[in-house]
């Protein structure tokens, strides 16, 4: 029996140490197992961001003397729209990691020679821009000019600039309100009849950073998400979309470049269902975009083959593609921005059925990525500025949402309860995979009671962690409120935690008590103490105060008194009754203040303990000897006040007629050393004649 229960306890044993490692040890292995994945998906990313990046290199999409790029490598000029494009590339490029910020071919180089072109540019009279310039800043046509689509995506790059380099600000404010005409665009209902919903939304944006929004066709324009709220619907494929203009390109835009909100989030969603449905019925892979497509043997190189295609038009219609009916294309930066978006096994089967196909073909990529497939298996082999623009800013948005996933804040070597003047020191420490490019952390802490900030500090460093001390006034609850923001080029990826503080406090806040009485009198004493004890947090109904009178003498407690359980702040009143000692003397006493925590008496570190004399003497002192003892301290302080002011008046009058300086030093010392002495004599006569203290 007894070996019997022997293997029984071990067996429990085994059973226990099973439930708890086993678990702990699969939490890690899943745990390790999910960062390993993720780190490899940032790698892949910045491989396809690199790669896109290739086409902005000077000699290939970029002219090495002027700076400026080409739309395509077919076509050696750019439009307004194609401008913006190339410059909010090179700020996602510079926020990867991809180009520096400095060097000959560093992103403020290259931001500067686009600025350099834009102050100087020919314009139509009316401060208007041509419609497209050549890779030497010459306008290609003499009658064409910009519109409403191009000059809204040029103002938001310039926006994004000033934003995250606000060092040209001033330069990019003068090409926009004093060299350009935009108000004369923004205004123009005719021009901005060309655009429509999402794509009218998108560029409506730069307007209004720039403050043209108060113009009726920029105001309508903003307003198009909420006319979609309230249109009749469409079904594709089961899915309820709007009557309106939709392709993924501007939702793309919005969400990469702008601060998109939940209605649009919730748009590309249905849209992004909407075309895995069509590849479910249909199965051919679907990223509906705008672009170039296949030409045909007989067509001239030149010849126009750009191409939108529309999952709903306006009219109703759905999955119609303009200018003219081409089979549909699936385009590389339409699936990698869905991937980027959405991660599902869907949008990775179908980024890797693209990229697969470029490698059987031995395409080359080195200078860029190709337009995409159309669902006859043909590839679009132009290579132009849009589709590696969206990828760059494709890769940014999932490297860092990837990387947030696995960022947390962690508030370390904190406690709940504090007593007043204990220092607090917190450690503040980041874990999580790091952004692939160098970068700052911002680390922000506040400290608050209730709307009342008391402490806030901010510091940059690369470190991952930070330990910080502080030291709080005054009891209270308190909220520790932490943010660490990871700080690249003005793009921020923030975390947050926060924790309550409680701190403890029962200062003595004054002493009432006679400094005379009379031997074996009953003597009244009332400490006043000011209190923080907060408990809700912790579920305690209250905590008590209990306070000591101590003999100073010979540290005896005389008496203690307890206060019922207390919750929140105040000033309680707390009586003691002693009795004098039997002879005459100076009984020193003191008062102590403390509190219950986890069922010990504490106290703060400082204001918890007040000393005080009470004279014992045998003869009684009447109310009226008390009035007229104080009268007369009042009467001959007076008079020494009124000693000491007639003494610096001769001071004055001495120094007016003294004829020579050695006199003078003499006089005036021998007056100091009498105001000292009368000042002296002053305070020692109103202290022997104090009565009571208050």
């Amino acid at each position: 029996m007894k070996l019997f229960m022997k293997i029984l306890k071990k067996l429990i044993i085994v059973i226990i140490a099973t439930n708890i490692i086993i678990p702990h040890f699969i939490e890690i292995s899943f745990c390790q197992k999910m960062e390993d994945n993720i780190k490899n998906e940032i790698n892949e990313w910045i491989e396809w961001a690199k790669i896109a990046w290739r086409y902005f290199e000077p000699g290939v999409g970029v002219d090495k003397n002027t700076g400026l790029h080409r739309a395509s490598l077919y076509w050696n000029a750019f439009t307004d729209w194609d401008l913006g494009g190339y410059l909010i590339t090179i700020l996602y490029a510079e926020k990867i990691g991809l180009i520096n910020r400095e060097g000959e071919w560093g992103a403020d180089k290259r931001i500067e020679k686009v600025l350099d072109f834009l102050e100087r540019r020919e314009l139509k009279e009316d401060g208007i821009a041509y419609s497209g310039y050549d890779m030497n800043g010459k306008p290609l046509y003499s009658t064409s000019i910009t519109n409403p689509s191009d000059s809204g995506r040029l103002l938001i790059a310039l926006y994004m600039i000033k934003k995250y380099k606000p060092y040209f600000s001033s330069r990019i404010d003068n090409i926009v309100y004093k060299k350009h005409n935009y108000k004369k665009i923004a205004m123009d209902n005719e021009a901005w009849k060309t655009t429509s919903d999402f794509y009218a939304y998108y560029v409506a944006h730069g307007f209004k950073f720039f403050n043209f929004d108060n113009y009726t066709p920029v105001a309508n324009a903003l307003n198009e998400i909420n006319s979609m709220r309230n249109r009749e619907k469409v079904d594709v494929y089961g899915i309820k979309l709007p009557k309106a203009d939709i392709t993924m390109e501007p939702l793309l835009h919005i969400i990469f470049e702008l601060e998109p909100n939940e209605e649009i989030m919730n748009y590309a969603y249905k849209i992004y269902l909407a075309q895995e449905l069509r590849y479910k019925n249909t199965k051919r892979y679907t990223a509906w975009s705008e672009g170039n497509a296949p030409r045909p043997a007989h067509a001239p190189v030149r010849a126009p083959w750009y191409v939108y295609e529309w999952i709903v038009l306006r009219d109703g219609r759905t999955w119609i593609i303009t200018p003219k009916q081409i089979i549909p294309v699936t385009y590389t930066k339409a699936a990698i921005g869905l991937h980027a978006l959405f991660n599902t096994n869907y949008t990775k089967n179908m980024v890797d059925y693209i990229i697969k196909n470029f490698e059987l073909l031995d395409l080359d990529l080195e200078n860029g990525f190709f337009e995409g497939i159309n669902d006859a298996g043909e590839i679009v082999l132009e290579r132009i500025d849009k589709t590696n623009t969206l990828i760059i800013e494709a890769a940014y948005y999932a490297i860092k949402k990837l990387t947030e996933k696995t960022h947390k804040l962690n508030i370390q070597n904190i406690k709940k309860i504090y007593t007043l003047g204990e220092g607090i020191e917190i450690k503040l420490n980041f874990s999580g995979i790091e952004l692939p490019y160098p970068h700052n952390h911002i680390w922000e802490i506040g400290i608050y009671n209730g709307s009342e900030k008391i402490i806030e500090e901010k510091h940059i460093t690369e470190k991952h962690n930070v330990t910080l001390a502080y030291n709080i006034e005054n009891g209270g609850l308190y909220n520790l409120s932490c943010k660490m923001a990871i700080d690249y080029n003005g793009c921020n990826s923030s975390i947050y935690n926060s924790t309550n503080i409680l701190i403890y406090s029962a200062q003595i806040f004054s002493i009432k008590a006679p400094l005379i009485a009379n031997i074996n009198e009953s003597i009244k004493i009332v400490a006043n103490i000011k209190y923080d004890l907060y408990t809700k947090d912790l579920g305690n109904i209250g905590i008590p105060l209990q306070l000591k009178i101590i003999n100073r003498e010979n540290n005896q407690t005389l008496v203690i008194n307890q206060t019922k359980p207390l919750n929140g702040s105040g000033i309680i009143p707390i009586n003691f009754i002693i009795r004098a000692p039997s002879i005459e003397k100076n009984l020193g006493l003191a008062i102590e203040s403390y509190y219950k925590i986890n069922d010990e008496w504490v106290h703060d570190k400082t204001g918890w303990r007040k000393e005080f004399d009470i004279k014992i003497v045998k003869q009684n002192i009447t109310q009226t000897e008390i009035y007229i003892l104080k009268y007369e301290t009042i009467k001959e302080t007076k008079t020494i006040i009124k000693t000491i002011t007639e003494k610096f008046e001769t001071i004055k009058t001495i120094i007016k007629t003294s004829e020579y300086l050695n006199n003078l030093i003499i006089i005036l010392i021998g007056l100091l050393i009498i105001a000292i002495i009368s000042i002296l004599s002053a305070i020692t006569m109103i202290k022997g004649r104090k009565i009571y203290r208050v």
